[in-house]
């Protein structure tokens, strides 16, 4: 193949590559503004805001959006499942929540984390865990994780 062709077919191959490369990243970006929608929307039905109150759309919204990877919605449910607020109480399925949100950032879902250890609610008692998850919470500045560090620190 002349050279002037072997140039030109890698020129296609590479546009190609970008243009299918930012094709998913469009994707994921798509999703990621779904599940905000889903996550806002949810939250506007559990506070009431601007639509009637109502717990159960609230956690079907959340689990829409946690099933797309949004760590808030996924502290959302484990909020949810912890309480028993438009769910069945569960703290298992609270700590699952709580676990995947946590492992994402989420610092509150850290601090929640580190509550369900200290007190053996879903996951087996492990105040090492518990202190764990309460710092990473308060490095990234919560407050309520601070207290609960200094409040159980030996």
């Amino acid at each position: 193949m002349p050279s002037h062709k072997l140039k030109f077919a890698v020129a296609v191959l590479s546009i190609i590559m970008v243009t299918g490369a930012a094709a998913g990243n469009n994707a994921r970006a798509s999703e990621q503004d779904e599940a905000v929608k889903q996550l806002n929307l949810g939250n506007a039905y559990h506070k009431g805001i601007g639509v009637e109150k109502d717990e159960r759309e609230a956690v079907i919204l959340w689990r829409a959006a946690a099933d797309k990877g949004n760590a808030s919605a996924q502290n959302n449910l484990g909020n949810a499942y912890y309480k028993g607020v438009g769910v069945e109480e569960n703290h298992e399925e609270a700590a699952k929540w709580f676990i995947v949100a946590a492992e994402q950032g989420n610092a509150i879902a850290q601090r929640n984390l580190g509550i369900l250890y200290h007190d053996g609610e879903g996951v087996d008692k492990d105040d090492a865990e518990a202190f764990r998850w309460w710092r990473k919470s308060a490095e990234q500045g919560d407050h309520q994780a601070k207290q609960l560090l200094m409040k159980y620190a030996k």
